[in-house]
């Protein structure tokens, strides 16, 4: 008895009972921005910024972290297009042999040829399953990956996007301006279909995969502590030998992000959505990328 009371009063002070693990429904985990399309409604503005691939040992000490005291519910590997990471075999591996994930899927625009490495790894972790986004104008691209993904026996299945008939939805351009009106920020969030898709890109967990692109086009930051959890930081900042402080910081910090989850971001701002559907991947020309980035500059 006297020992069972003790255990208790241990886990209490390390957290375990006041900070037991939260759950995030859907976590999408980007490795990195590089993509292979210049989508000019893509959501997250990933064709205005740097095309690059995440540090790999860095963003899975990150996950693994978070895993150790997060459920996730389903996770989805992005990019941009997470099939260009140069490591995107160790990260399948890795990503295959955590605890704490009910589900995996890697979401891919189907325009690369998978190499050997990426199949071996896939074949080596068949919990894992590939979404193609049948977008069409990658078409031809997709049908060379989905032969690929059926002769190996990899589980996959064609995405037609959000609404089953291959169309987006408008979350306003790269040259919004700031709305000042937090009515109207608020309506906008409240009517976002982004929100569900919590995000983690280099060390941060952020409500939406936009929130990257606007605080480097806008120099927009974050307005409240509980706007994003800093993942890194505190993984590498909290650590005592006997209180495990960043463990208990983490699941503080999470649940406080998801307590304050029905706040707009001050990103919000950015963001102009107004119902109206579009098709989905209509890319850029060369030139009409090159004359907005020049505006940017």
């Amino acid at each position: 008895m006297k020992i069972a009371i003790i255990q208790n009063i241990i886990d209490i002070v390390r957290g375990k009972k006041l900070f037991n693990k939260p759950t995030i429904p859907f976590l999408v985990f980007w490795v990195g921005t590089k993509c292979t399309l210049k989508c000019k409604l893509c959501c997250n503005l990933i064709p205005y910024i740097a095309q690059e691939s995440s540090n790999s040992d860095e963003i899975l000490k990150d996950l693994e972290f978070i895993c150790k005291n997060v459920h996730i519910q389903t996770l989805q590997i992005q990019g941009g297009e997470p099939f260009t990471h140069p490591n995107a075999d160790k990260i399948i591996d890795f990503v295959g042999n955590l605890k704490n994930i009910d589900k995996v899927e890697i979401a891919t625009n189907g325009t690369l040829q998978l190499k050997q490495n990426v199949i071996d790894a896939l074949k080596k972790n068949p919990h894992i399953t590939v979404r193609v986004s049948d977008y069409d104008c990658a078409k031809n691209l997709q049908d060379k990956i989905i032969k690929q993904l059926e002769e190996n026996n990899i589980n996959f299945y064609a995405y037609k996007f959000m609404y089953g008939n291959n169309t987006w939805f408008s979350t306003g351009g790269v040259n919004e301006t700031r709305e000042e009106n937090d009515e109207k920020v608020k309506k906008t969030y409240d009517i976002c279909d982004e929100k569900g898709c919590v995000t983690y890109y280099n060390g941060k967990i952020l409500t939406c995969g936009k929130i990257p692109a606007i605080k480097l086009l806008y120099n927009c930051e974050q307005h409240e502590s509980y706007d994003e959890v800093d993942v890194r930081q505190i993984r590498l900042a909290y650590s005592k030998p006997f209180f495990d402080n960043k463990d208990f910081k983490l699941r503080k910090s999470i649940k406080l992000f998801y307590k304050n989850y029905h706040k707009f971001k001050e990103q919000c701002r950015y963001c102009k959505i107004t119902g109206e559907k579009h098709p989905a991947a209509q890319q850029l020309t060369q030139n009409e990328l090159k004359e907005i980035l020049c505006q940017k500059q």
